[in-house]
Protein backbone atom coordinates (compact mmCIF):
# COMPACT_ATOMS: atom_id res chain seq x y z
CA UNK A 1 0.00 0.00 0.00
CA UNK A 2 2.33 3.20 -1.59
CA UNK A 3 2.08 6.17 0.93
CA UNK A 4 2.61 9.56 -0.51
CA UNK A 5 2.76 13.52 1.22
CA UNK A 6 -0.61 14.68 0.87
CA UNK A 7 -1.09 18.04 -0.79
CA UNK A 8 -1.57 20.70 2.28
CA UNK A 9 -4.20 22.41 0.77
CA UNK A 10 -7.94 22.32 1.14
CA UNK A 11 -9.85 19.49 -0.92
CA UNK A 12 -12.99 19.85 -2.60
CA UNK A 13 -16.63 19.96 -0.53
CA UNK A 14 -16.92 19.13 2.97
CA UNK A 15 -16.34 16.07 5.02
CA UNK A 16 -19.26 13.29 5.79
CA UNK A 17 -18.85 11.43 9.22
CA UNK A 18 -19.79 7.69 10.19
CA UNK A 19 -19.59 6.45 13.11
CA UNK A 20 -19.30 2.93 13.31
CA UNK A 21 -19.97 0.82 16.27
CA UNK A 22 -17.06 -2.22 16.89
CA UNK A 23 -17.56 -4.44 19.50
CA UNK A 24 -14.61 -6.43 18.66
CA UNK A 25 -10.98 -6.76 20.27
CA UNK A 26 -8.24 -4.56 19.46
CA UNK A 27 -6.67 -6.99 17.07
CA UNK A 28 -10.09 -7.51 14.73
CA UNK A 29 -10.55 -3.73 14.81
CA UNK A 30 -6.91 -3.70 13.33
CA UNK A 31 -7.80 -6.04 10.83
CA UNK A 32 -10.81 -4.06 9.61
CA UNK A 33 -9.29 -1.22 9.30
CA UNK A 34 -6.32 -3.08 7.02
CA UNK A 35 -8.26 -5.37 5.26
CA UNK A 36 -11.73 -3.54 4.68
CA UNK A 37 -11.81 0.20 5.67
CA UNK A 38 -8.11 1.61 4.17
CA UNK A 39 -9.04 -0.19 0.69
CA UNK A 40 -12.37 0.86 0.22
CA UNK A 41 -11.56 4.52 1.22
CA UNK A 42 -8.47 4.35 -0.87
CA UNK A 43 -9.51 3.22 -3.57
CA UNK A 44 -12.56 5.80 -3.84
CA UNK A 45 -9.68 8.52 -3.40
CA UNK A 46 -7.41 7.36 -6.48
CA UNK A 47 -10.58 7.05 -8.53
CA UNK A 48 -11.93 10.53 -7.66
CA UNK A 49 -14.85 9.47 -6.01
CA UNK A 50 -13.45 11.35 -2.54
CA UNK A 51 -10.49 13.95 -2.01
CA UNK A 52 -9.22 12.34 0.64
CA UNK A 53 -10.56 10.40 4.20
CA UNK A 54 -9.39 9.63 7.53
CA UNK A 55 -10.36 7.72 10.79
CA UNK A 56 -10.07 7.76 14.00
CA UNK A 57 -10.38 4.97 16.73
CA UNK A 58 -12.64 6.27 20.25
CA UNK A 59 -14.28 4.95 22.97
CA UNK A 60 -16.82 7.36 23.99
CA UNK A 61 -20.47 6.38 23.72
CA UNK A 62 -19.27 2.81 23.16
CA UNK A 63 -16.45 1.31 21.05
CA UNK A 64 -16.10 2.79 17.30
CA UNK A 65 -14.25 4.05 13.94
CA UNK A 66 -15.20 7.84 13.20
CA UNK A 67 -14.56 8.04 9.58
CA UNK A 68 -14.62 11.13 7.28
CA UNK A 69 -14.79 11.56 4.05
CA UNK A 70 -14.93 14.58 1.23
CA UNK A 71 -15.35 15.58 -2.12
CA UNK A 72 -17.89 13.83 -3.49
CA UNK A 73 -21.87 13.87 -3.95
CA UNK A 74 -24.29 12.79 -0.89
CA UNK A 75 -25.22 9.51 -2.49
CA UNK A 76 -21.31 8.43 -3.04
CA UNK A 77 -21.18 9.36 0.45
CA UNK A 78 -24.33 7.29 1.80
CA UNK A 79 -22.45 4.22 -0.74
CA UNK A 80 -19.30 4.22 0.82
CA UNK A 81 -20.72 4.37 4.46
CA UNK A 82 -23.36 1.28 3.65
CA UNK A 83 -20.17 -0.78 2.42
CA UNK A 84 -18.34 -0.66 5.56
CA UNK A 85 -21.77 -1.52 7.93
CA UNK A 86 -22.52 -3.84 6.01
CA UNK A 87 -18.68 -5.15 6.07
CA UNK A 88 -19.06 -5.13 9.71
CA UNK A 89 -21.97 -7.06 9.85
CA UNK A 90 -20.76 -10.11 7.49
CA UNK A 91 -17.21 -10.26 9.60
CA UNK A 92 -17.01 -13.30 11.79
CA UNK A 93 -15.46 -12.37 15.11
CA UNK A 94 -16.21 -12.83 18.42
CA UNK A 95 -17.97 -10.12 20.09
CA UNK A 96 -16.18 -8.86 23.21
CA UNK A 97 -18.37 -8.53 26.69
CA UNK A 98 -17.99 -4.26 27.67
CA UNK A 99 -19.22 -5.66 31.67
CA UNK A 100 -18.89 -2.45 33.43
CA UNK A 101 -17.80 -0.16 30.64
CA UNK A 102 -20.64 -0.56 28.96
CA UNK A 103 -23.63 2.72 29.44
CA UNK A 104 -27.07 2.39 28.64
CA UNK A 105 -27.72 4.00 25.15
CA UNK A 106 -24.54 2.72 23.71
CA UNK A 107 -25.04 1.76 20.04
CA UNK A 108 -24.68 -2.33 19.68
CA UNK A 109 -21.95 -3.73 17.14
CA UNK A 110 -21.92 -3.03 13.22
CA UNK A 111 -24.45 -0.49 14.41
CA UNK A 112 -23.62 3.29 12.34
CA UNK A 113 -24.41 6.98 13.19
CA UNK A 114 -23.92 9.45 10.85
CA UNK A 115 -22.68 12.91 12.72
CA UNK A 116 -22.10 16.27 11.29
CA UNK A 117 -18.70 16.61 11.08
CA UNK A 118 -17.42 19.75 13.68
CA UNK A 119 -13.68 20.10 13.33
CA UNK A 120 -11.47 21.32 16.66
CA UNK A 121 -10.78 24.24 14.93
CA UNK A 122 -8.72 26.15 17.82
CA UNK A 123 -7.08 22.78 18.81
CA UNK A 124 -5.60 23.12 15.02
CA UNK A 125 -4.50 26.21 15.08
CA UNK A 126 -7.76 28.18 13.48
CA UNK A 127 -10.01 28.81 10.36
CA UNK A 128 -7.01 29.07 7.98
CA UNK A 129 -4.88 26.32 9.30
CA UNK A 130 -7.30 23.80 9.27
CA UNK A 131 -7.29 22.74 6.18
CA UNK A 132 -3.84 21.93 6.84
CA UNK A 133 -4.19 20.20 9.47
CA UNK A 134 -6.97 17.78 7.59
CA UNK A 135 -4.37 17.23 5.11
CA UNK A 136 -1.92 15.54 7.42
CA UNK A 137 -4.88 13.77 9.07
CA UNK A 138 -5.13 11.65 5.88
CA UNK A 139 -1.50 10.90 5.56
CA UNK A 140 -1.54 10.04 9.17
CA UNK A 141 -4.50 7.35 8.76
CA UNK A 142 -2.70 6.08 5.50
CA UNK A 143 0.44 5.75 7.48
CA UNK A 144 -1.13 4.16 10.10
CA UNK A 145 -2.83 1.18 8.45
CA UNK A 146 0.12 0.88 6.53
CA UNK A 147 2.29 0.46 10.08
CA UNK A 148 -0.82 -1.70 11.68
CA UNK A 149 -0.52 -4.15 8.76
CA UNK A 150 3.33 -4.71 8.79
CA UNK A 151 3.11 -4.94 12.78
CA UNK A 152 0.77 -7.83 13.94
CA UNK A 153 2.47 -7.73 17.27
CA UNK A 154 2.10 -4.84 20.49
CA UNK A 155 5.86 -4.58 20.55
CA UNK A 156 6.74 -4.39 16.64
CA UNK A 157 3.67 -1.73 17.34
CA UNK A 158 5.48 0.27 19.84
CA UNK A 159 9.15 -0.14 18.11
CA UNK A 160 7.15 1.58 14.87
CA UNK A 161 5.15 4.58 17.30
CA UNK A 162 8.75 4.67 18.57
CA UNK A 163 10.43 5.60 14.99
CA UNK A 164 7.67 7.83 14.40
CA UNK A 165 7.81 10.26 17.63
CA UNK A 166 11.45 10.53 16.62
CA UNK A 167 10.72 11.09 13.07
CA UNK A 168 8.16 14.16 14.34
CA UNK A 169 10.37 15.77 16.26
CA UNK A 170 13.47 15.55 14.15
CA UNK A 171 11.20 17.07 11.27
CA UNK A 172 10.20 19.66 14.09
CA UNK A 173 13.86 20.59 13.74
CA UNK A 174 14.42 19.85 17.52
CA UNK A 175 17.37 19.02 19.01
CA UNK A 176 17.60 16.48 21.18
CA UNK A 177 17.14 18.53 24.94
CA UNK A 178 14.08 20.99 23.22
CA UNK A 179 12.42 17.31 22.02
CA UNK A 180 13.11 16.09 25.94
CA UNK A 181 10.91 19.07 26.91
CA UNK A 182 8.92 18.71 24.37
CA UNK A 183 8.02 15.34 24.88
CA UNK A 184 7.68 16.09 29.07
CA UNK A 185 5.50 18.47 28.57
CA UNK A 186 3.19 16.41 26.24
CA UNK A 187 3.14 13.28 28.99
CA UNK A 188 1.99 16.36 31.33
CA UNK A 189 -0.94 17.56 29.35
CA UNK A 190 -2.45 14.32 29.86
CA UNK A 191 -3.38 15.67 33.64
CA UNK A 192 -5.68 18.06 32.03
CA UNK A 193 -7.84 15.09 30.64
CA UNK A 194 -7.91 12.86 33.47
CA UNK A 195 -10.80 10.78 31.94
CA UNK A 196 -8.74 9.64 29.42
CA UNK A 197 -6.01 7.96 31.16
CA UNK A 198 -6.33 5.44 34.19
CA UNK A 199 -2.86 4.74 35.58
CA UNK A 200 -0.74 6.92 37.89
CA UNK A 201 2.09 8.86 37.04
CA UNK A 202 4.20 6.58 38.94
CA UNK A 203 3.08 3.36 37.68
CA UNK A 204 3.33 5.06 33.83
CA UNK A 205 6.97 6.17 34.64
CA UNK A 206 8.08 3.16 36.86
CA UNK A 207 8.76 0.86 33.44
CA UNK A 208 9.31 3.96 31.31
CA UNK A 209 12.21 4.66 33.36
CA UNK A 210 13.69 1.60 33.67
CA UNK A 211 14.05 0.93 30.02
CA UNK A 212 15.56 4.18 29.45
CA UNK A 213 18.33 3.15 32.15
CA UNK A 214 19.19 0.52 29.52
CA UNK A 215 17.84 1.53 26.30
CA UNK A 216 18.92 5.19 26.29
CA UNK A 217 21.99 4.54 23.71
CA UNK A 218 20.15 2.74 21.57
CA UNK A 219 17.52 5.69 20.92
CA UNK A 220 20.17 8.41 20.56
CA UNK A 221 21.69 5.75 17.91
CA UNK A 222 17.93 5.76 16.46
CA UNK A 223 17.69 9.65 16.50
CA UNK A 224 20.93 10.16 14.33
CA UNK A 225 19.86 7.59 12.14
CA UNK A 226 16.71 8.71 11.30
CA UNK A 227 18.25 11.75 10.88
CA UNK A 228 20.50 10.82 8.18
CA UNK A 229 18.03 8.69 6.29
CA UNK A 230 15.23 11.93 6.25
CA UNK A 231 16.08 12.57 2.25
CA UNK A 232 15.72 9.10 1.39
CA UNK A 233 11.97 8.73 1.33
CA UNK A 234 11.61 5.34 1.38
CA UNK A 235 10.64 4.59 4.49
CA UNK A 236 7.40 5.08 6.30
CA UNK A 237 9.20 7.08 8.88
CA UNK A 238 10.75 9.28 6.30
CA UNK A 239 7.40 9.48 4.09
CA UNK A 240 5.61 10.76 7.74
CA UNK A 241 8.52 13.26 8.68
CA UNK A 242 8.15 14.69 4.90
CA UNK A 243 4.50 15.41 5.37
CA UNK A 244 5.40 17.09 9.08
CA UNK A 245 7.68 19.33 7.23
CA UNK A 246 5.61 20.25 4.05
CA UNK A 247 2.97 21.01 6.76
CA UNK A 248 5.10 23.10 8.70
CA UNK A 249 6.35 25.48 6.09
CA UNK A 250 2.58 26.32 5.53
CA UNK A 251 1.92 27.13 8.86
CA UNK A 252 5.30 28.95 9.57
CA UNK A 253 4.88 30.41 6.89
CA UNK A 254 1.22 32.11 7.91
CA UNK A 255 2.17 32.79 11.63
CA UNK A 256 5.37 32.25 14.03
CA UNK A 257 8.05 29.51 14.37
CA UNK A 258 7.49 26.23 15.96
CA UNK A 259 6.85 26.89 19.44
CA UNK A 260 3.58 28.41 18.11
CA UNK A 261 2.73 25.15 16.88
CA UNK A 262 3.93 23.28 19.35
CA UNK A 263 0.27 22.36 20.58
CA UNK A 264 -0.78 21.72 17.09
CA UNK A 265 1.69 18.98 16.44
CA UNK A 266 1.29 17.22 20.09
CA UNK A 267 -2.18 16.76 18.65
CA UNK A 268 -1.05 15.52 15.40
CA UNK A 269 1.28 12.76 17.11
CA UNK A 270 -1.53 11.95 19.64
CA UNK A 271 -3.83 11.26 16.51
CA UNK A 272 -1.44 9.01 14.82
CA UNK A 273 -0.60 7.19 17.45
CA UNK A 274 -4.47 6.86 18.87
CA UNK A 275 -4.82 5.78 14.60
CA UNK A 276 -2.20 3.13 15.35
CA UNK A 277 -3.95 1.57 18.17
CA UNK A 278 -1.35 3.10 21.11
CA UNK A 279 -3.46 3.76 24.14
CA UNK A 280 -2.90 7.46 26.33
CA UNK A 281 -1.30 5.60 28.85
CA UNK A 282 0.85 3.76 26.91
CA UNK A 283 1.80 7.18 24.86
CA UNK A 284 2.30 8.81 28.22
CA UNK A 285 5.17 6.11 28.84
CA UNK A 286 6.39 6.12 25.14
CA UNK A 287 6.78 9.71 25.53
CA UNK A 288 8.50 9.67 29.16
CA UNK A 289 10.75 6.69 27.89
CA UNK A 290 11.92 8.65 25.02
CA UNK A 291 12.75 12.26 27.24
CA UNK A 292 14.28 9.93 29.77
CA UNK A 293 16.93 8.68 27.04
CA UNK A 294 17.35 11.76 25.36
CA UNK A 295 18.21 13.82 28.47
CA UNK A 296 20.65 11.03 29.37
CA UNK A 297 22.18 9.30 26.38
CA UNK A 298 24.87 7.38 27.91
CA UNK A 299 22.63 6.05 30.67
CA UNK A 300 22.57 6.25 34.50
CA UNK A 301 25.65 7.10 36.25
CA UNK A 302 26.86 5.54 39.53
CA UNK A 303 24.70 7.70 41.96
CA UNK A 304 27.48 7.20 45.05
CA UNK A 305 30.68 7.65 42.50
CA UNK A 306 32.98 10.01 43.51
CA UNK A 307 35.74 10.90 41.14
CA UNK A 308 37.10 13.53 39.04
CA UNK A 309 34.86 11.87 36.24
CA UNK A 310 31.50 11.83 38.73
CA UNK A 311 28.83 14.72 37.29
CA UNK A 312 28.64 16.86 40.86
CA UNK A 313 32.32 17.33 40.31
CA UNK A 314 32.47 17.53 36.85
CA UNK A 315 29.44 20.18 37.61
CA UNK A 316 31.27 22.61 40.00
CA UNK A 317 34.43 22.69 38.25
CA UNK A 318 32.87 23.97 34.81
CA UNK A 319 30.82 26.39 36.47
CA UNK A 320 33.15 28.10 38.70
CA UNK A 321 33.96 31.62 38.31
CA UNK A 322 38.24 31.71 37.88
CA UNK A 323 39.84 35.06 37.16
CA UNK A 324 41.71 33.79 34.04
CA UNK A 325 38.18 32.84 32.50
CA UNK A 326 36.29 35.86 33.82
CA UNK A 327 36.05 37.40 29.98
CA UNK A 328 34.30 34.58 28.89
CA UNK A 329 32.00 33.72 31.71
CA UNK A 330 31.01 37.06 32.11
CA UNK A 331 27.29 37.51 32.15
CA UNK A 332 25.68 38.43 29.69
CA UNK A 333 22.89 40.92 29.06
CA UNK A 334 19.38 39.14 28.61
CA UNK A 335 15.95 40.47 28.62
CA UNK A 336 14.73 37.09 29.24
CA UNK A 337 11.59 37.41 32.28
CA UNK A 338 9.92 33.73 31.97
CA UNK A 339 10.45 30.59 29.63
CA UNK A 340 7.24 30.89 27.62
CA UNK A 341 3.27 31.03 28.16
CA UNK A 342 2.23 27.85 29.91
CA UNK A 343 -1.48 26.77 30.08
CA UNK A 344 -3.97 28.11 32.03
CA UNK A 345 -7.19 26.81 33.18
CA UNK A 346 -9.21 29.58 34.43
CA UNK A 347 -9.10 33.51 35.54
CA UNK A 348 -6.52 34.69 38.08
CA UNK A 349 -7.62 34.53 41.66
CA UNK A 350 -6.92 37.52 44.18
CA UNK A 351 -6.19 36.90 47.86
CA UNK A 352 -7.13 38.97 50.09
CA UNK A 353 -4.53 41.28 51.73
CA UNK A 354 -1.62 39.92 53.61
CA UNK A 355 -1.83 40.76 57.49
CA UNK A 356 0.84 41.93 59.46
CA UNK A 357 3.43 39.55 60.50
CA UNK A 358 4.35 41.30 64.66
CA UNK A 359 6.01 37.85 65.77
CA UNK A 360 9.76 38.91 66.67
CA UNK A 361 12.38 37.51 64.01
CA UNK A 362 13.58 35.39 67.10
CA UNK A 363 11.12 33.96 68.13
CA UNK A 364 10.25 33.06 64.55
CA UNK A 365 13.57 31.47 64.46
CA UNK A 366 13.19 29.66 67.55
CA UNK A 367 9.66 28.40 66.62
CA UNK A 368 11.13 27.24 62.75
CA UNK A 369 10.86 23.27 62.69
CA UNK A 370 9.91 21.23 59.83
CA UNK A 371 6.13 19.99 60.19
CA UNK A 372 5.67 16.53 60.12
CA UNK A 373 3.11 13.67 60.26
CA UNK A 374 -0.07 15.41 60.52
CA UNK A 375 -1.07 18.91 58.88
CA UNK A 376 -4.48 19.91 59.03
CA UNK A 377 -6.86 22.79 58.65
CA UNK A 378 -8.67 25.22 59.44
CA UNK A 379 -6.68 27.33 57.24
CA UNK A 380 -8.55 29.84 55.07
CA UNK A 381 -7.76 32.45 52.01
CA UNK A 382 -6.54 35.15 54.54
CA UNK A 383 -3.67 32.57 56.11
CA UNK A 384 -2.37 31.83 52.29
CA UNK A 385 -1.91 35.12 51.74
CA UNK A 386 -0.08 36.12 54.67
CA UNK A 387 2.22 33.11 53.95
CA UNK A 388 2.50 33.97 50.55
CA UNK A 389 3.04 37.89 50.33
CA UNK A 390 5.04 38.25 53.42
CA UNK A 391 7.32 35.95 52.35
CA UNK A 392 7.36 36.38 48.25
CA UNK A 393 5.48 39.14 47.50
CA UNK A 394 6.98 41.99 45.59
CA UNK A 395 6.84 46.01 46.99
CA UNK A 396 7.30 49.19 46.04
CA UNK A 397 10.07 50.23 48.67
CA UNK A 398 10.74 54.41 48.53
CA UNK A 399 14.27 54.00 49.05
CA UNK A 400 14.73 51.46 46.03
CA UNK A 401 12.97 52.39 42.78
CA UNK A 402 11.40 48.99 41.02
CA UNK A 403 9.44 45.76 42.43
CA UNK A 404 11.67 44.19 44.98
CA UNK A 405 11.09 40.77 46.78
CA UNK A 406 11.98 39.84 50.76
CA UNK A 407 15.28 37.93 49.41
CA UNK A 408 17.67 38.15 47.20
CA UNK A 409 18.08 36.64 43.60
CA UNK A 410 21.13 36.77 41.25
CA UNK A 411 20.79 39.89 38.99
CA UNK A 412 17.21 40.30 40.77
CA UNK A 413 15.91 38.00 38.20
CA UNK A 414 13.64 36.33 40.61
CA UNK A 415 13.78 33.29 38.27
CA UNK A 416 12.16 30.64 41.45
CA UNK A 417 8.63 30.38 41.31
CA UNK A 418 5.99 29.15 43.60
CA UNK A 419 3.03 26.13 42.11
CA UNK A 420 0.31 25.87 44.83
CA UNK A 421 -1.81 23.04 44.88
CA UNK A 422 -4.84 23.95 47.18
CA UNK A 423 -6.46 21.22 48.54
CA UNK A 424 -8.43 22.02 51.43
CA UNK A 425 -8.57 26.09 51.89
CA UNK A 426 -11.71 27.98 52.86
CA UNK A 427 -12.13 30.42 50.36
CA UNK A 428 -9.70 28.97 47.26
CA UNK A 429 -11.12 26.58 45.22
CA UNK A 430 -9.02 23.30 44.93
CA UNK A 431 -6.69 23.69 42.19
CA UNK A 432 -3.16 23.80 41.07
CA UNK A 433 -1.78 27.58 40.82
CA UNK A 434 1.42 29.06 39.66
CA UNK A 435 1.90 31.83 42.17
CA UNK A 436 2.19 35.50 40.63
CA UNK A 437 4.16 37.08 43.00
CA UNK A 438 4.49 40.52 41.70
CA UNK A 439 0.67 41.19 40.91
CA UNK A 440 0.08 39.07 43.93
CA UNK A 441 -2.38 36.83 42.03
CA UNK A 442 -2.83 33.23 41.57
CA UNK A 443 -2.92 31.58 38.36
CA UNK A 444 -4.85 28.56 37.74
CA UNK A 445 -2.82 25.66 36.07
CA UNK A 446 -4.95 22.49 36.14
CA UNK A 447 -6.24 19.91 38.61
CA UNK A 448 -5.16 18.68 42.08
CA UNK A 449 -3.67 15.36 41.80
CA UNK A 450 -5.50 12.43 44.34
CA UNK A 451 -4.22 11.48 47.50
CA UNK A 452 -3.11 8.24 46.38
CA UNK A 453 -1.20 9.46 43.11
CA UNK A 454 0.23 12.66 45.14
CA UNK A 455 1.64 10.00 48.20
CA UNK A 456 4.20 8.25 45.35
CA UNK A 457 6.10 11.41 44.85
CA UNK A 458 7.91 11.81 47.20
CA UNK A 459 9.04 8.72 50.05
CA UNK A 460 7.90 11.24 52.70
CA UNK A 461 4.31 11.16 51.87
CA UNK A 462 1.27 8.90 52.73
CA UNK A 463 -2.31 9.24 51.74
CA UNK A 464 -3.37 8.30 55.07
CA UNK A 465 -3.04 8.55 58.66
CA UNK A 466 -0.03 6.25 59.92
CA UNK A 467 -0.55 2.74 61.87
CA UNK A 468 0.79 2.88 65.21
CA UNK A 469 3.51 0.86 65.18
CA UNK A 470 6.75 1.21 67.41
CA UNK A 471 8.74 -0.34 65.39
CA UNK A 472 8.20 1.97 62.51
CA UNK A 473 8.78 5.55 63.87
CA UNK A 474 9.92 6.86 60.30
CA UNK A 475 6.29 6.24 59.36
CA UNK A 476 5.31 8.48 62.27
CA UNK A 477 7.02 11.44 60.25
CA UNK A 478 5.84 11.25 56.90
CA UNK A 479 3.11 13.58 56.03
CA UNK A 480 -0.72 12.56 56.11
CA UNK A 481 -1.72 13.80 52.88
CA UNK A 482 -5.49 13.14 53.73
CA UNK A 483 -5.76 15.80 55.83
CA UNK A 484 -3.15 18.35 54.22
CA UNK A 485 -4.75 21.99 53.39
CA UNK A 486 -2.08 22.77 50.90
CA UNK A 487 1.25 22.17 48.91
CA UNK A 488 3.83 24.65 47.68
CA UNK A 489 6.25 23.00 44.94
CA UNK A 490 9.31 25.90 45.06
CA UNK A 491 10.86 25.45 41.36
CA UNK A 492 13.56 27.08 39.39
CA UNK A 493 12.57 28.78 36.03
CA UNK A 494 15.76 27.99 34.56
CA UNK A 495 16.45 29.79 31.17
CA UNK A 496 15.68 33.06 32.84
CA UNK A 497 18.81 32.78 34.92
CA UNK A 498 20.88 30.92 31.88
CA UNK A 499 20.47 32.94 29.41
CA UNK A 500 22.59 35.68 31.66
CA UNK A 501 25.07 33.15 34.04
CA UNK A 502 25.55 29.84 31.72
CA UNK A 503 26.72 26.79 33.82
CA UNK A 504 26.40 29.52 37.14
CA UNK A 505 22.74 29.48 36.75
CA UNK A 506 21.83 26.37 38.32
CA UNK A 507 23.95 27.31 41.82
CA UNK A 508 21.99 30.51 41.54
CA UNK A 509 18.72 28.67 40.80
CA UNK A 510 18.99 26.98 44.08
CA UNK A 511 20.29 29.58 46.03
CA UNK A 512 17.17 31.79 45.72
CA UNK A 513 15.07 28.69 46.05
CA UNK A 514 16.65 27.72 49.35
CA UNK A 515 16.53 32.01 50.32
CA UNK A 516 12.57 31.78 49.31
CA UNK A 517 12.18 28.56 51.47
CA UNK A 518 13.40 29.78 54.59
CA UNK A 519 10.84 32.95 54.27
CA UNK A 520 8.41 30.82 53.84
CA UNK A 521 9.37 28.96 57.30
CA UNK A 522 9.76 32.11 59.21
CA UNK A 523 7.03 33.36 57.86
CA UNK A 524 4.35 30.02 59.04
CA UNK A 525 5.86 29.70 62.62
CA UNK A 526 5.25 33.09 63.18
CA UNK A 527 2.06 33.26 62.04
CA UNK A 528 1.15 29.15 63.51
CA UNK A 529 0.89 27.28 60.35
CA UNK A 530 3.14 24.33 60.31
CA UNK A 531 5.54 23.96 57.23
CA UNK A 532 7.25 20.48 55.89
CA UNK A 533 10.23 20.87 54.15
CA UNK A 534 10.83 18.15 51.48
CA UNK A 535 13.58 17.77 49.61
CA UNK A 536 13.40 13.93 49.08
CA UNK A 537 11.01 13.45 46.48
CA UNK A 538 10.86 11.20 42.93
CA UNK A 539 11.74 14.17 40.67
CA UNK A 540 9.83 12.97 37.38
CA UNK A 541 6.57 11.80 39.30
CA UNK A 542 6.38 15.46 41.66
CA UNK A 543 7.20 16.90 38.22
CA UNK A 544 4.35 15.69 36.02
CA UNK A 545 1.98 16.14 39.04
CA UNK A 546 2.74 19.81 39.02
CA UNK A 547 2.56 20.32 36.03
CA UNK A 548 6.47 21.00 35.29
CA UNK A 549 8.53 20.04 32.36
CA UNK A 550 11.68 18.97 34.59
CA UNK A 551 13.84 20.33 31.78
CA UNK A 552 13.43 24.03 31.88
CA UNK A 553 11.24 24.64 35.20
CA UNK A 554 13.27 22.53 37.97
CA UNK A 555 11.63 21.37 41.58
CA UNK A 556 13.73 22.26 44.63
CA UNK A 557 11.69 21.78 47.50
CA UNK A 558 8.06 19.87 48.45
CA UNK A 559 6.68 22.57 51.25
CA UNK A 560 3.06 20.66 52.88
CA UNK A 561 1.55 23.31 54.69
CA UNK A 562 -1.34 23.28 57.33
CA UNK A 563 -1.23 23.38 61.53
CA UNK A 564 0.41 20.89 63.46
CA UNK A 565 -2.13 18.38 64.97
CA UNK A 566 -3.32 18.80 68.59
Amino acid sequence: MPVTAAPVHPGRGSFHSLHCYLHWSAEHVDDFITGTLTPLMEGLRRNGTIADWFFIRYFDDGPHLRVRARGAEAHEHRRWQEQLVAAARAADHPLLDLGTASRPGWPGHAQARQVDYEPETERYGGPAALPVAEAVFGTSSRIAAEVVARTPGPGQRMVAATDLVLATLIALDLDMLAAARWLRRSATAWRWHPESTTLTAGTVQGPALAAATTQARSVVRRWHEITASAADGSRIRDRWAAQVRAARAQLESSAGGVDRWAGVWASQLHMLLNRLGILPDEERSLYHFLAAALLAPDGPTDFFADGTASPDRRYLAASSYAPGRIEWQRPRTSGRTRHGDRRRSGPPLALPPAAPVTAALGDALTARASGRGTLCGPMDAAHLATLLWTASGASDRADRPGMRRPYPSAGAKYAVRLRLLARDVVGVPAHQYDVDAESRLLLPTGPVPTDAELATASMWFRAGPATQSADNPVSQERIDLSALPALLGVYVDLPVLRATYGLRALRFGMLEAGHLAQNLALTAAATGLGLGMVGGFYDDIAHELLLLDGVDEVLAYLLPVGRPAG
